[in-house]
């Protein structure tokens, strides 16, 4: 898988949640991202992206 390094910016509570994870899964914080997008991705939208 080709990567593109990418900076993105979270709350201080969306930040510990993922340290949270990761630390729990033994994850990378990229892997939980990477995961979480998979798993947006993969669900039906109910509401029409904003633009």
């Amino acid at each position: 898988m080709a990567a593109r390094r990418t900076q993105t910016y979270f709350t201080l509570q969306q930040r510990q949640r993922l340290d949270e994870i990761r630390r729990r899964d033994g994850l990378s914080l990229a892997e939980v991202a990477r995961e979480a997008i998979a798993r947006a991705d993969s669900r039906q939208r109910v509401m029409p992206p904003i633009p």
